[in-house]
């Protein structure tokens, strides 16, 4: 209204008086959205004439407020007015003794003259207090055609208007804020009454509650807040008396809901690890720990025998390795178990004792049954039917044969040709007897079995006869492991066994002989017979003998087809079995797959969950940052406000340039910065009227500062401008600026047409717009100074306590210049140009849309919004929170739109996305190469087994980390929430301590007045009230007493003492005044008089009868009194003034105040006198100077009297710390702030809000949120802690447990090495329960086969072990085939008779040495071992092929060398040579678990009878036969020694020795 053009018009036109005007000021306020209470308005001209508008309730309360500052206005209008027009005779203005008395009150309390002060608050809101409540008024002055000519006065009901406005500011606050409801009261004497209550629920249902908090709001004085069942209330007063309460509650429905969501999350989260975990856990078991157990599995099974099963695997790691290892050992022991067969069973049981040392085996010895089976006529079938036939015959017929032995407890020695040795080995002598009779009787009751199937297939039949004799029997080792090694059995039960099976050819019944021990032993049981031989007595079985015939019955019928069987198994020999494809692969590689899917799903979900935390607090905070803008760009002074900010940004781009040094490039820099504010000014339509700047004072401080700039300043203009640069630098620097500031004050009011003074410029209109009239057109005066800091503040990365963030201390910064800068007033006002550049800033940008649809706004904001006007659904659109509104500037509507930055997280899910896309397929394909290729991971068990020990903790902690996290950053955001709700108490508690001084001076006073000096001077004075001796005793006492309450350097009093009254019942009146001003006489003397009429009112009760009169007449003078001061200073003060005896009554004095204190002496009993005291209060500055020395845990700056409250730079906050905008928010919305700002590495957290004590006021309090976020960097660095070190126990588990998989695998891995050496002796001594050390025990079983195994070897001959292999090889059993050898068949000379003299260990320790020689003779002249038999060997030389002449000369040259040893004593025995040459038969004999590779035939034969015959000969021992000595090329070495007639021969054979 105060720049209305229309209604300036209608003034000029009609004058102040008419309707018209009347009309257009009332229509304005009526038609405001929320329409003011309006009390009413003065518009006067310059003779204090025009119209007077107010509701006929409001009349007087109008009048007591407007009488009080009409005179002084209108004053100040006059003398402006007189400023423009000089010369011009101004018409009278009437002052009125009260409007008179009001001025000299107000001068009286606080010292300063009235119209400079009510000056200094125009256009300013001033609050009072009345009877009804609170009223605010403002005034201006109305500029017609330059020059002001009128004054417009306003008064409304701020409470009517606060109520009023509280519906409107509710709902547009739940627009951002929906789940939030509010209900008003009005603190009256008789409770809180209703204002306003919302149809909801939420409040219907919790009224009671509310109320009562709302109550404890107001009985606190301050906010309050309680969390109860359902819902969360906060109350807080508003107000000086707090006659207004705002209770704010919501419903924990959301946050309930809210909760159980997290908790279904987290607890998917858990389930989604646990999973994982799960995975791992099968993961690990399935490729770590199965392998183990199926190796050992399959090792068990060919530990008992089952070697179809087939050990291989695909890993490259130590399982892999060992499982083919173990599966060359389990093809060793397989080979093992060949070998086995084609040894005798106590050859492998000794080996199998003695850990496979067979060499250094003890000989022992035992008792047991000799039994020996020869088939009759074997040489005749031999030359009669083919190989094959012969072969089958013995195959079957030893597989039969040596069952049935081993049925019966014996166990197969020897296959000598077609002849079986074995022994039953005595445990009891008559149950081993029986059990070898027995088997004697079986084997002929199979034979017989067996010729009749093979009678059946047209085959031939054969026969054979059984010996069996007692005796004792030697065995041991015999041989070398560098030539041949056996087992071998020495008894002359052998031999005797022999003699009674050849003597059975001439029996008529069963075929079996066995010898007189055996008979003896049977006697019970059997009937025997005695059957003589020529060469030996021999038993068998009587005829019908019921023995023989039980044991023939009990022979079992399906013995043969079994033992069929298993001859077709040995056949077979071991076929593997057909066995699956292994799925290893494929398996490891889906369950990997799932296990990194759902690891990666669990990673985004973790961190999308904390993108939506962090989006929820984004999102709340962008709603309350673009609701704030949206008030601050509505409110009426936002121009202003927008250029100021834009001075602001040019003060601070400024200093960012400018050095703690002064540097002679300053000014350059000062210049520079202008340049760049105009370019950007011109950009918005606003062309500078003036500027000027300066740099800092010089050394001399009397001289003016340096011009840095200056720009349509004329001559006269400057000279000004640079002494009021001077000046303000001296006043800022504290420096002496008396005799510049009044060079400057003569020119205050011509340049700024008012009448305040340099001080007060410096003081109050630091860094705001004062709107300057000048002939034409009102201009913005804008000034302030540049500021710089030290390179040491510049430095440090933040402040360390609150303290600092606004406690500079002055060494650390200085005052580099002082700017002025004026523009056109109407440039700036609705200019949309300015309001979108000076409001938008990074994360809040505004965009004005007029009516013709042209759009305003910055670069940066975000066009495309734009176009979804009207389409937008949601208010949070493309990560962008949205507000529309409209406002109107200079006439002109716009549309404004209002845009926040949502943060959508701390992590770009898009990428993240990619990331762990990549990062799958990345692991999934180095896995697969792990799969089919030796990589670090697929190498080694240990690493596979951390690496997934670690992935199975890893999971969960992740999940932990996600949950911790997620509860950190809640916790960080309710700890700043925390902060901020201290910061709004701390306000509370630090806007009432301009009230802590009251107590201490009232009591102060109090002390004084009753001291018993004053009253003793009081006494002297009543009796000689004249006395100027007792006069100046008294005005000493209370000079030195006025300076002890006023305490002047003390900071933190703000009080002044003015006057003392002293007074009594009589007619003593002494005043004593701190200056000697006269113009508070007035005031003096209406304060007197309430005096009187109260000291009248104490002793009226002992007052005499004649006092009526004069009663009365006081009575007259207080009520005159108390409506003056009712006029002056309100209703509150002159309803307590009369009722406060002893009491401090305060009195507002325009935005001021002060004090009246009335004192009975010496007491409210009996009271002599009374002393009357007023004092004023420095309201003003003095919440300031509690900030500069508050040291508490909160930074806080109060801004007093300041129109657009610009934060006074005294208080030096820490450099990056600006508090501009929010003061300038806070001022220009009268709204409360809450915001944050980065300074270097951390956040501060800003509070502010207007004053409730002092409406004038408002304050601001800074804390830095460095302890929560150092709570919050400790915590999450115990988390990072937690994390790292529950890593490394896993990876410590990881290791111990691994390790002690690798302790027994890398025992294996060495004994596959000691294996790979050929040391089949080492074992892992490991005492485990477990499947490793299950594995290590078949280890040791499968060395110790193989060591076995490599003794076997060397106990068989070489063709024995090469037709193993070749079977091996083959797959298939090695047939019998005919072929030529020449046959060396070696015997020890009455060796039988020696068993029985000699020790059989030293007989055997002979022997093998013996057969060591002779073995190692035999095949160093190119002969291979055939057979061990005792103290017998058969050495044979391969014939075939054109070799006859070649091995018949090894075989003389064996034969020689024997004969040498012998002759030399290197052999212990005599030894006797047979040797013979011819076609025998030669393959593998026997069954599957016997067998034996061996040569038979006739010629086999032959050379056992040469040596027979040879041992007959005295001397050398050696013959040869016929057929051997006639397949020489050179028979001159031989000499007939005589045709013999051999056993199984009819004709005589011819022998040969050699000459």
């Amino acid at each position: 209204m105060f720049t209305d053009n229309s209604l300036a018009n209608l003034v000029e036109s009609y004058g102040t008086s008419s309707d018209a005007v009347k009309e257009r000021v009332a229509s304005h306020f009526r038609l405001r959205e929320v329409p003011l209470p309006l009390l009413g308005f003065y518009l006067l001209d310059i003779k204090g004439e025009g119209t007077r508008y107010y509701e006929a309730a409001n009349e007087f309360r109008l009048r007591d407020i407007f009488s009080v500052y009409r005179a002084p206005v209108i004053q100040n209008l006059r003398r402006r007015y007189a400023l423009k027009n000089p010369g011009v005779d101004l018409p009278e203005f009437k002052v009125s003794e009260e409007e008179t008395f009001g001025a000299q009150a107000f001068s009286a309390l606080s010292g300063n003259q009235f119209n400079t002060e009510i000056e200094k608050r125009r256009n300013f809101c001033i609050n009072q207090k009345t009877g009804d409540g609170a009223v605010t008024f403002i005034y201006d002055f109305m500029t017609i055609r330059g020059t002001a000519q009128a004054m417009l006065f306003f008064a409304w009901d701020s409470a009517a208007l606060f109520e009023k406005s509280l519906q409107k500011i509710f709902e547009n606050f739940k627009t951002g804020f929906p789940d939030y409801s509010f209900i008003a009261f009005r603190n009256t004497p008789q409770g809180l009454k209703i204002i306003h209550r919302p149809d909801e629920d939420l409040a219907q249902q919790n009224f009671s509650g509310i109320l009562q908090v709302a109550e404890n709001a107001v009985a606190r004085g301050g906010m309050v807040s309680e969390h109860r069942d359902g819902f969360s209330v906060v109350a807080m007063p508003y107000g000086q008396e707090s006659e207004i309460v705002i209770a704010g509650m919501a419903g924990h429905q959301q946050i309930a809901s809210d909760e159980s969501n997290r908790l279904r999350i987290f607890a998917l989260l858990i389930c989604i690890s646990l999973i994982i975990a799960a995975l791992c856990a099968y993961f690990t078991a399935k490729f770590l720990l199965d392998p183990i157990g199926e190796l050992k599995t399959s090792i068990e099974k060919i530990s008992k025998g089952d070697y179809s099963v087939r050990l291989d695997s695909e890993r490259a790691d130590e399982l892999g390795m060992l499982t083919r290892e173990f599966a060359q050992m389990a093809g060793g022991v397989k080979e093992r178990e060949r070998l086995a067969a084609l040894l005798s069973d106590h050859a492998v049981e000794a080996l199998a004792e003695d850990s496979g040392n067979a060499s250094d085996s003890d000989a022992r010895s035992f008792h047991g049954i000799a039994l020996v089976s020869d088939i009759r006529n074997f040489t005749t079938l031999c030359e009669k039917f083919p190989t094959d036939a012969i072969t089958e015959m013995l195959n079957r017929h030893f597989a039969a044969m040596s069952e049935i032995i081993s049925g019966h407890g014996g166990r197969i020695y020897k296959f000598i040709g077609d002849a079986i040795e074995a022994v039953f080995d005595e445990s009891d002598a008559r149950t081993t007897s029986e059990n070898a009779v027995k088997a004697a009787v079986s084997m002929h009751a199979a034979l017989a079995r067996i010729n009749v199937e093979r009678e059946k297939q047209g085959l031939f039949t054969y026969a054979f006869g059984v010996g069996l004799a007692r005796g004792r029997f030697y065995a041991g080792s015999v041989g070398s492991e560098e030539t041949r090694l056996d087992y071998s059995i020495v008894s002359e039960a052998f031999h005797k066994a022999a003699q009674l099976e050849a003597s059975t050819k001439h029996f008529s019944g069963i075929p079996v002989a066995f010898d007189s021990e055996i008979a003896a032993l049977l006697q019970d049981i059997a009937e025997t017979e005695v059957i003589d031989s020529a060469e030996i007595s021999c038993h068998t079985f009587k005829a019908f003998d019921k023995f023989c015939d039980d044991s023939r019955t009990g022979f079992r019928q399906d013995v043969p087809a079994r033992q069929a069987g298993k001859i077709q198994s040995a056949d077979n020999d071991i076929a593997a079995q057909s066995i699956a494809p292994s799925r290893f692969r494929e398996t490891s590689l889906a369950l990997f797959a799932v296990l990194m899917v759902l690891s990666a799903a669990a990673v985004y979900y973790g961190f999308s969950l904390d993108n939506r935390l962090r989006a929820r607090f984004s999102r709340a905070g962008a709603a309350d940052k673009v609701y704030r803008l949206t008030r601050q760009v509505k409110a009426e002074n936002a121009e202003r406000v927008a250029f100021e900010f834009k001075m602001e940004e040019l003060i601070e781009n400024t200093e960012k340039e400018l050095r703690f040094e002064r540097r002679p490039e300053d000014a350059r820099i000062i210049s520079a910065a202008y340049e760049r504010m105009v370019t950007e000014l011109h950009r918005m339509g606003i062309e500078p009227a003036r500027f000027f700047a300066t740099t800092d004072l010089t050394t001399n401080t009397d001289d003016p500062p340096k011009i840095a700039v200056e720009y349509k300043t004329n001559s006269y203009q400057k000279t000004f401008y640079h002494k009021l640069a001077h000046y303000l630098l001296l006043y800022f620097n504290g420096l002496n600026s008396d005799s510049v500031a009044k060079q400057v004050d003569k020119q205050m009011g011509e340049f700024f047409s008012t009448e305040f003074d340099a001080g007060h410029l410096a003081a109050e209109k630091i860094a705001g717009c004062i709107p300057v009239e000048t002939a034409d057109r009102t201009e913005l005066f804008y000034w302030n100074f540049y500021r710089v800091f030290s390179d040491e503040m510049l430095s440090r990365p933040q402040p360390e306590s609150n303290g600092e963030l606004v406690g500079t201390a002055d060494e650390q910064m200085r005052i580099a210049g002082i700017l002025m800068f004026v523009i056109d007033q109407k440039q700036a006002l609705g200019n949309p140009r300015l309001l979108v550049d000076a409001y938008s800033s990074s994360d809040c940008e505004i965009a004005l849309i007029s009516e013709n649809g042209d759009r305003f706004h910055r670069s940066s904001f975000p066009v495309k919004l734009l176009n979804t006007i009207g389409t937008v659904t949601s208010r949070v659109h493309e990560n962008f929170l949205i507000e529309f509104d409209e406002i109107t500037k200079s006439g002109k509507k716009y549309q404004l739109v209002a845009v926040a930055s949502v943060a959508s997280g701390n992590t770009d899910m898009t990428r993240l996305t990619i990331l762990l896309i990549v990062f799958v397929v990345l692991a999934l394909a180095y896995f697969y190469r792990s799969l089919h290729s030796a990589t670090i991971a697929s190498r080694s068990i240990q690493n596979k087994l951390i690496f997934s020990i670690l992935l199975t903790a890893l999971v969960p902690m992740l999940t932990v980390s996600f949950i911790s996290g997620y509860f950190i950053y809640e916790n960080h955001q309710a700890a700043v929430q925390q902060q901020k709700l201290e910061q709004k108490r701390f306000i509370d508690e630090f806007e009432g301590r301009q009230y802590y001084i009251n107590p201490v001076v009232t009591r102060m006073i109090h002390q004084i007045s009753k001291s018993q000096q004053l009253l003793e001077l009081a006494k002297n004075l009543e009796k000689n009230p004249e006395s100027e001796e007792v006069q100046t005793a008294l005005r000493a006492f209370l000079a030195r007493n006025f300076r002890i309450i006023n305490a002047d350097d003390r900071w933190e009093n703000n009080i002044t003492t003015r006057t003392f009254l002293l007074l009594n019942r009589h007619n003593l009146d002494f005043r004593h005044n701190r200056d000697a001003k006269k113009d508070s006489d007035t005031l003096i003397g209406v304060l007197g008089q309430i005096c009187r009429h109260i000291d009248s009112c104490i002793n009226s009760a002992t007052a005499p009868e004649g006092t009526l009169i004069k009663n009365v007449k006081n009575e007259l003078y207080f009520d005159g009194a108390m409506q003056s001061l009712r006029s002056n200073f309100g209703d509150r003060s002159y309803i307590r003034l009369g009722n406060a005896i002893g009491q401090l009554v305060e009195f507002e004095v325009t935005t001021g105040a002060a004090g009246i204190l009335i004192i009975p002496l010496p007491s409210l009993e009996n009271p002599e006198f009374i002393a009357f005291w007023m004092i004023s209060f420095t309201r003003g500055g003095y919440m300031t100077r509690i900030a500069d020395h508050h040291l508490g845990s909160f930074a806080v700056c109060s801004i007093e009297y300041h129109r657009y409250a610009k934060l006074n730079r005294k208080y030096r906050p820490f450099p990056g710390l600006s508090l501009f905008n929010e003061a300038a928010l806070i001022a220009n919305s009268n709204f409360p702030v809450s915001t944050e700002k980065q300074i270097g590495n951390t956040r501060v957290s800003i509070e502010g809000r207007p004053g409730i004590i002092q409406f004038n006021s408002f304050l601001i309090s800074a804390a830095l949120q460095t302890p929560i976020e150092q709570a919050t960097a400790s915590i999450r660095r115990y988390l990072h802690y937690f994390v790292v070190l529950a890593i490394l126990l896993f990876l410590l588990i990881g290791y111990q447990t691994s390790s002690d998989i690798m302790i027994p695998v890398r025992a294996l891995s060495e004994g596959m090495q000691q294996i790979g050496r050929q040391n089949y002796f080492y074992r892992i001594a490991l005492d485990r329960s477990d499947e490793l050390g299950q594995l290590c025990a078949s280890y040791d079983r499968f060395a110790r086969g193989l060591a076995e195994k490599e003794m076997m070897g060397k106990m068989l001959s070489r063709s024995a072990q090469r037709a193993m292999a070749a079977s091996a090889e083959a797959g298939e059993a090695l047939a019998g085939s005919k072929r030529e050898f020449v046959l060396l068949f070696v015997g020890s000379v009455d060796f039988a008779q020696r068993l029985s003299r000699e020790n059989s260990v030293e007989l055997f320790k002979k022997l093998n040495s013996q057969v060591a020689i002779l073995c190692r003779i035999i095949i160093e002249q190119g002969g291979d071992i055939d057979k061990l038999m005792g103290d017998k060997i058969l050495g044979i030389f391969e014939a075939e092929g054109g070799k006859a002449e070649a091995a018949r000369q090894e075989a003389i040259g064996a034969a020689q060398k024997i004969m040498q040893a012998e002759q030399a004593r290197e052999l212990p025995f005599p030894v006797a040579i047979g040797v013979n040459a011819g076609e025998v038969i030669s393959g593998m004999l026997g069954f599957s678990n016997k067998r034996d590779f061996t040569v038979i035939g006739d010629a086999v034969n032959v050379s056992a009878r040469i040596e027979k015959e040879a041992e007959k000969m005295p001397g050398q021992r050696c013959l040869f036969s016929h057929d051997f000595v006639s397949g020489l090329s050179d028979t001159s070495s031989f000499k007939l020694h005589s045709e013999a007639a051999l056993k199984g021969k009819s004709a005589t054979l011819k022998l040969y020795r050699l000459t």
